[in-house]
């Protein structure tokens, strides 16, 4: 089954769940999405160099999640952490 993330508004909901009618899938919003990946987070199972040039703008958007003003990082995290999630067995990781 094929997971879609896609933004909690009624309008974009609808639209996904009548283009993928008939398919397998599960539509989540993102919110949903990052929340099955706190645990993960809060763990401290995803690491981050100490230094980078995009560090405090990616730390600031995701600790301003979801009242911040930007929110792609958000999804792109999450989404990476949920494909590692449902990847681990194909690439042999443990206890993801």
């Amino acid at each position: 089954m094929k997971v879609l993330v896609v933004d909690d508004d009624p309008v974009i909901l609808a639209l996904t769940e009548a283009v993928l009618k008939g398919l397998s899938h599960e539509v989540i919003t993102r919110d949903r999405a990052l929340g099955t990946n706190v645990a993960v987070i809060e763990a401290g199972r995803v690491l981050l160099p100490e230094s980078a040039p995009w560090l405090d703008d990616f730390l600031n958007e995701i600790l301003a999640f979801p009242n911040g003003r930007f929110d792609d990082q958000v999804d792109s995290l999450s989404q990476f952490l949920t494909w590692v999630r449902e990847s681990r067995d194909w690439f042999g990781i443990a206890g993801c």
